[in-house]
């Protein structure tokens, strides 16, 4: 639809291409894993995306508090980050 290619223009286009240039950025820096900067950026998303909105789904099931932002990037960290080597 209009309303739609309207926000792909004005919005995400440059949101997706700037997490894209960061991804890329620290991949040349050697601290994010290698791969398609674009899989890595919507594999992100998903992954953080799919825990927030099936919080209050776990915290039925599970009788847990929803998860907070330390537990997400801890959870993330590993899907995005080269592991550091130790020597």
């Amino acid at each position: 639809t209009q309303r739609f290619d309207w926000l792909l223009d004005s919005f995400l286009r440059r949101m997706v291409e700037r997490g894209v240039r960061f991804i890329r950025a620290a991949q040349e820096e050697g601290t994010v894993n290698d791969g398609d900067p674009y899989l890595l950026y919507y594999g992100l998303m998903s992954l953080i995306g799919s825990i927030f909105s099936r919080a209050p789904e776990m915290q039925l099931v599970s009788g847990r508090r929803p998860p907070t932002r330390e537990e997400v990037e801890r959870l993330v960290r590993p899907y995005l980050l080269k592991a550091k080597r130790q020597d």
